[in-house]
């Protein structure tokens, strides 16, 4: 900027170049020091490298979950090479160490770039060599994860079994109702009977009648019927990234059109 007004002293450069800029299609960074700031690259990637956690979480839950029985995993099985009998969900754990790597790599320079000494410091260029790599490991991640999803069966048998023998989890159920019910220390009384129990519906009728209940709500409870409004709440969320992922698309596709009329994608 500041050798601009050599050229001319009649010319407004700060509006000129930023027209300039906008035609290319980019926005201007209007103030900066030696380098362009960081900022939305940094946000960029620590938003890459935050969703790879939350699906690096994911693919360990349904690792676990496929352990349990409560889901069974298709596609190729790959077996331990001393034990027979084991199988182990390779794509799950391709995925979860693909994540893991890409996320790992997208933070380390996301954390990098934000400091630059005297804003002259050139050590960035090496490091941000290393975006691709970091997506490309997250690409992959994402892919076999998906495989999975698509190939997922649930074994609601197997969860029901598993949940129909503990009755306890209603313990939160009837420590609420007796509150509401204006019942005088409610969860220390809950507390006595339920916590470390592992209970048969036998033993959750016994609890209720040691606490001296008789109330139809908490007698017509089951565990797979106390699930407050999950289900209302998880068809918002979907509905929700459904809508996430129009917009994106949307984004994505006014992105590719702006390049490709800028001569920067092919026709």
């Amino acid at each position: 900027m500041a050798s601009f007004p050599m050229i001319s002293g009649d010319v407004d450069w700060p509006q000129e170049l930023s027209k300039f800029v906008r035609g290319l299609g980019f926005e201007p960074a209007l103030i900066t020091t030696q380098i362009l700031p960081p900022d939305s690259m940094a946000q960029l990637l620590t938003s890459i490298g935050l969703m790879s956690q939350a699906l690096i979480n994911l693919a360990q839950d349904l690792w676990i979950y496929n352990m349990l029985g409560y889901v069974h995993i298709h596609g190729k099985p790959i077996g331990s090479s001393t034990m027979p009998h084991k199988v182990n969900p390779v794509d799950l754990e391709n995925a979860e160490g693909n994540l893991k790597l890409g996320s790992s790599i997208l933070m380390e320079i996301s954390r990098h770039i934000q400091v630059s000494r005297l804003q002259r410091d050139l050590s960035d260029s090496t490091i941000k060599r290393n975006i691709g790599l970091g997506i490309g490991h997250v690409i992959l991640g994402v892919r076999r994860l998906n495989e999975v999803l698509s190939s997922i069966d649930v074994d609601e048998g197997a969860i029901s079994r598993d949940l129909n023998e503990h009755w306890e989890v209603l313990s939160e159920a009837v420590q609420v109702r007796l509150r509401a019910l204006g019942m005088p220390d409610a969860y220390e009384k809950a507390l006595a009977l339920f916590r470390g129990s592992r209970m048969s519906v036998g033993d959750y009728e016994k609890a209720l009648g040691e606490l001296g209940v008789n109330d139809e709500v908490l007698r017509g409870l089951s565990p797979g019927k106390y699930i407050g409004y999950a289900k209302e709440l998880t068809i918002n969320c979907i509905s929700h990234c459904r809508y996430v992922l129009e917009v994106v698309k949307s984004r994505i596709n006014y992105e590719a059109s702006t390049m490709r009329s800028l001569g920067f994608l092919g026709q």
